[in-house]
């Protein structure tokens, strides 16, 4: 049995991807298994089948009232991030020594040897998302929003049960049982923002990768320029111009299979081919590989926990709602149940009106999606402006602060009639206590 293990998560929308992953391993890599893990249901495969090694959440042992909470109460990149840590225990209890995780939006373009090596005395190895000080910082991705979803990036993960490997898995593993949210106000970010910690909890077991090569992508364009030699690829550093690596492993996060327009991650405008023209080539070959793995096949496959078992949408305010029931303590056995006989949690939902059969998706509804969005806002603007007026401006700001917290979904769960006697505000700075005193 080899010792060796690379893994990655999806759900089946994405299994191209990680096909296009294992095939790029194949390549440059020996004496390693790999596999990947469907966080999603399992209808439709069947792993005779399959080209690589799938294994379902509960071939990794995960199963039960978990699995259904994990699943139900966070949303499909929560949920693929929350489950990270429970894989590395599986495959660590299955008698592999060495893990490493990556993205299905990664590719690998040299050895991993470099990286096992590491962890034969390390634990823990991760990646900044780039790590050369500027005192003028040049980058395009605002250094807020790193501060916002952690140093490290953690579409690459490895560890090993050298030293406090276990222990770390152990206590991630548990962090990401109730926290893998992605929520700004409670400094959350999926798996990843826990990663900050690491220095503080690990610091004996971590190595820092400083290499180029690895985890390159839209994030550190402006600390590194890709260069093609010799059909290899490389990395320099563009500000210091003092480092060359060989390129290990590129993230191809954000990747618009239809390449239209000269857009580099299809959700951040400001990053265009045009502007680095030299990773142009590289975009179009990953794009080739994900049309060989059947992209289109997959793609559209619909989230298998995306649904109550009636075929109604299940909206992130459900998914919200049903943790702050959970923080209370309520009993809930199948929240994606509609049993009429159930005292479920759909049938809550429904009797407070708060089931819509619509099929629009007003998650990804934000400014840049919805039509005419400053002209609605102006409107809103001058009913604030009336607002204030009658108000006046200390109570008006008042109230703007208290509506931070409010807002929040598990703030509004008033609006089910049989938790409105007993309600709490919670605030996430008072662990164990939602009121405020």
């Amino acid at each position: 049995m080899k010792k060796n293990v690379v893994f990655s998560i999806v759900a089946r929308n994405y299994l191209s991807l990680a096909y296009a992953l294992g095939d790029s391993l194949k390549k440059y890599n020996e004496d390693y298994e790999y596999h990947i893990i469907i966080a999603d249901r399992f209808d439709g495969l069947d792993k005779s089948q399959e080209p690589f090694s799938v294994l379902s959440l509960e071939d990794i042992g995960l199963n039960g009232q978990l699995l259904d909470e994990l699943a139900f109460k966070y949303g499909i990149t929560e949920f693929c991030t929350a489950v990270k840590p429970f894989c590395f225990d599986y495959f660590f209890k299955n008698g592999f020594t060495k893990a490493i995780y990556f993205d299905p939006d990664i590719c690998t373009f040299s050895s991993l040897n470099p990286i096992f090596d590491e962890l034969e005395k390390k634990s823990i190895v991760v990646t900044p998302h780039f790590f050369t000080v500027e005192e003028d910082y040049t980058g395009t991705i605002s250094e807020q929003l790193l501060l916002h979803v952690g140093g490290f990036n953690f579409g690459f993960v490895g560890v090993s049960k050298v030293g406090g490997g276990q222990a770390f898995i152990n206590w991630w593993k548990n962090r990401l049982t109730n926290f893998s949210y992605q929520d700004k106000i409670e400094a959350l970010h999926t798996d990843q923002k826990f990663g900050d910690l690491i220095p503080s909890f690990f610091f004996d077991d971590l190595f820092v990768s400083k290499d180029l090569g690895r985890n390159m992508s839209f994030w550190n364009l402006h600390e590194r320029s890709l260069i093609s030699k010799d059909d290899s690829y490389f990395v320099e550093n563009k500000i210091t111009k003092q480092q060359t690596n060989r390129l290990i492993f590129y993230h191809f996060a954000g990747y618009e299979i239809t390449r239209k327009g000269d857009l580099v991650h299809k959700n951040h405008r400001e990053y265009k081919f045009s502007d680095f023209p030299e990773i142009d080539q590289l975009y179009k070959w990953y794009g080739e590989q994900l049309q060989k793995w059947n992209f289109k096949k997959y793609i559209s496959i619909d989230y298998g926990y995306g649904k109550f078992d009636n075929g109604i949408m299940i909206k992130h305010y459900h998914r919200r709602l049903y943790r702050r029931l959970l923080m209370d303590n309520v009993k809930i056995e199948n929240p994606f149940g509609v049993a009429s006989n159930q005292n479920n949690f759909y049938k809550l939902l429904r009797d407070n009106n708060l089931i819509s059969k619509s099929k629009e998706n007003v998650d990804k509804v934000n400014e840049v999606t919805l039509d005419s969005f400053d002209s609605k806002v102006k409107i809103i603007n001058k009913f604030m402006v009336v607002f204030k007026s009658l108000i006046g401006s200390d109570k008006y700001f008042l109230l703007m602060k208290f509506f931070q917290r409010y807002s929040k979904i598990e703030n509004q769960h008033f609006l089910i009639k049989e938790y409105r006697k007993d309600y709490k505000f919670f605030n996430e700075n008072r662990r164990g206590d939602f009121s405020v005193k």
